[in-house]
């Protein structure tokens, strides 16, 4: 019996470590840029990639700490109906940057101009533009 708890002690505290060592490796791929931008490409080269993609990225925009950089990367990537929701969202996030927010506010969709109009960090000649 003793033996079944020092392995369940030791599973545990594996289990610890490798959820420490992913919440690391995000914080890393959100702050830099490239490091996501890799990431992504990588999603294509797998079979369900669309959707560990579309995930990630979610998971990103939710993420308090995402680098303006890793935004402004996603508000230039293409559009299509797949990522509006992830533009509205980037749109609404307060770290995105300012020049971000500027392009943002010319997109052709209200709910992406509403969520820029709704961002603390938009700069007041955008809020008087929509005005």
């Amino acid at each position: 019996m003793k033996r079944y708890s020092e392995n369940c002690i030791k599973r545990t505290h594996c289990i610890k470590d490798l959820a420490w060592s992913l919440k690391k490796e995000f914080e890393r791929l959100v702050q830099d840029p490239k490091a996501f931008q890799a990431k992504l490409e990588g999603f294509a080269k797998t079979e369900d990639g669309q959707k560990l993609r579309k995930d990630f990225i979610e998971t990103a925009l939710q993420y308090p700490n995402v680098s303006g950089e890793v935004l402004t990367l996603l508000a230039n990537n293409g559009r299509d109906e797949d990522v509006l929701q992830e533009v509205q969202n980037i749109a609404r996030n307060p770290n995105t940057p300012p020049e971000t927010l500027t392009l943002l506010a010319e997109d052709p969709n209200w709910n992406v101009k509403i969520g820029v109009a709704s961002n603390p960090s938009t700069p007041t000649e955008i809020l008087t533009f929509f005005s």
